[in-house]
């Protein structure tokens, strides 16, 4: 049975009309059929998928070999490398575009204990140019700690 919670679009039904593909005969059934060949093409063409036929009986009359599932992200797992006893590790990252740039990172202990974070809007050129930024800040916060820093900067 035709759902009438899926709609044609108006100016395709207009342009079917203008066309005269529904002038001979307009009968309910043939408005139906017309409007169920219109829906399988956009089907095939995969202007239609599977969440906009959610609820709609009409999909089981429909060929939707063409619908792709979208593949499950994959979770990775992240792990925090520990430095040598008595050094401190900076890991920093900075991010950049047309609108804005921006630098970040978090210095952290042996024990992976945060000793100081931070996040700040730098003005950059480039990605790169705002890494060395969130380097520089970076190294501004350990100035006078005594202690070694191993460095890991975003990619």
């Amino acid at each position: 049975m035709w759902d009438p919670g899926v709609r044609l679009p108006h100016k395709k039904v207009k342009e079917l009309w203008r066309n005269g593909e529904w002038n001979h005969v307009l009968v309910p059934e043939t408005v139906i059929v017309r409007i169920q060949q219109y829906l399988q093409q956009l089907t095939m063409a995969g202007k239609l998928g599977k969440a906009q036929w959610s609820g709609c009986d009409l999909c089981e009359q429909l060929d939707t070999t063409s619908w792709k599932e979208k593949p499950r992200k994959q979770i990775k797992q992240i792990k925090w490398n520990s430095t040598d006893t008595g050094w401190l590790k900076l890991n920093v990252d900075g991010v950049w575009s047309n609108v804005g740039a921006g630098a970040g990172g978090a210095l952290r202990d042996e024990g992976g204990n945060l000793v100081y974070g931070f996040k700040t809007k730098v003005v950059a050129r480039s990605r790169i140019d705002a890494i060395l930024q969130a380097v520089c800040i970076g190294l501004n916060m350990v100035l006078g700690r005594g202690q070694q820093v191993w460095i890991e900067m975003g990619e």
